[in-house]
């Protein structure tokens, strides 16, 4: 059958070299690490949880065990995505086997032990709140859901919305604000200030970084709009109830994550490294199938890539040529004649063929497998 070349899709470099960095004590390598795994890290905890509170905080404790086993292991096998969603998943498989095993009585050592189990009020709690956020979602205009979606949710500055769907720019922003108003819930404006889009650009990080710290230093002698920014950062801390298969965290878990490795530093914490991996887009590659490419393994051609199928989409029958490993992130998935749910995991064997995969309802995952996958 035909090679099955994911690389063809993508003109991303390896980050092979992450993981050794790590084990130097490169702290920027760790923080670069997060941002291009912490989406689906968070998304694949919050699956498993149903918490954003218990999510955030074993994000946290992923990216610590990653600093500290890099610093010891050094080899850790070649895929530092497969690696992090493993360690993602051991750490919330341990944690609720730890919660299984004590009596509902014993809910009150949760301070004690650290576990702040998912309690059955954050699962209501989080009904709650998700309803909410439905019928806030409802009230928006098709352009202003599609700018919030498009930026924060896709993790591209406005900029690059805008350019990718060829509307004016000015017309993009003006969109964010517009939603994060209405979405607050009352959608008054606190600050008339000509410069109110940009901060609402810069709440939901959808700004170009040369853009930042001219924003920063606006909000800085501006109360206005330093008011409404409070009122932008707690709708924020609600989008992780945002109907979307890849979630994003509040603002400040990547500095909480920083403070945390920094805490196992000798030397203290390094000042946060700059972002400057920027998330590829979304390439359609067969009808129903859309992959974004996270990382290739220039030594042993691994690729590890999001994967969405569209609700009745298949994935092509193939055998693997190496390992692959699947992270369930959203829908439901039948791979033959098992069948997956969000926050599952498959393991398929080098040698191993998938003859059937499909979604009824639609799916995203992360995968991490061979680009010499055979089809047929």
């Amino acid at each position: 059958g035909d090679v099955l070349d994911y690389r063809k899709i993508t003109t991303l470099g390896g980050c092979d070299g992450l993981v050794q960095s790590i084990a130097d004590g490169d702290q920027a390598a760790v923080h670069a690490l997060y941002d291009r795994s912490y989406r689906a890290v968070f998304t694949l905890l919050r699956r498993r949880t149903a918490s954003v509170r218990l999510a955030e905080e074993l994000t946290i404790e992923v990216y610590a065990d990653a600093w500290s086993i890099a610093r010891t292991a050094r080899r850790v096998g070649p895929s530092p995505l497969a690696w992090i969603m493993n360690l993602a998943r051991r750490r919330v498989t341990e944690r609720l086997r730890a919660v299984s095993r004590r009596s509902a009585d014993d809910h009150w050592i949760d301070d004690l032990l650290g576990l702040q189990s998912p309690h059955p009020s954050d699962v209501a709690g989080g009904r709650q709140i998700s309803s909410a956020m439905a019928a806030s979602i409802a009230g928006l205009l098709p352009e202003e859901r599609a700018a919030v979606e498009g930026t924060f949710f896709a993790g591209r500055s406005y900029v690059e919305f805008a350019d990718a769907v060829g509307k004016p720019r000015e017309t993009v922003l003006g969109c964010l604000l517009s939603a994060v108003r209405r979405l607050k819930g009352d959608g008054r404006a606190i600050s008339m200030c000509r410069e109110a889009a940009s901060v609402a650009g810069y709440s939901l990080d959808a700004l170009p970084r040369g853009s930042v710290g001219a924003v920063q230093a606006h909000l800085q002698g501006c109360g206005a709009c330093r008011g409404e920014l409070n009122t932008f950062r707690d709708l924020v801390k609600r989008l992780s109830w945002w109907p979307t298969d890849l979630l994003r965290p509040c603002g400040t878990l990547r500095e909480r994550v920083i403070r945390r490795i920094g805490d196992l530093c000798e030397d203290g914490p390094r000042p946060p490294a700059v972002r400057d991996w920027t998330e590829p887009a979304w390439r359609d590659v067969a009808p129903g199938i859309a992959c974004k490419v996270l990382e290739i393994g220039s030594a042993d051609d691994t690729v590890g890539m999001l994967v969405r199928l569209a609700p009745g989409g298949e994935y092509p029958a193939h055998t693997h040529a190496g390992l692959e490993e699947l992270h369930l992130l959203d829908g439901e998935l039948w791979i033959d004649y098992r069948k997956l749910y969000a926050g599952d995991y498959n393991r398929g064997e080098p040698g191993g063929r998938d003859k059937h995969v499909w979604s009824e309802t639609g799916c995203m995952c992360v995968l991490v497998t061979s680009a010499r996958d055979r089809l047929g």
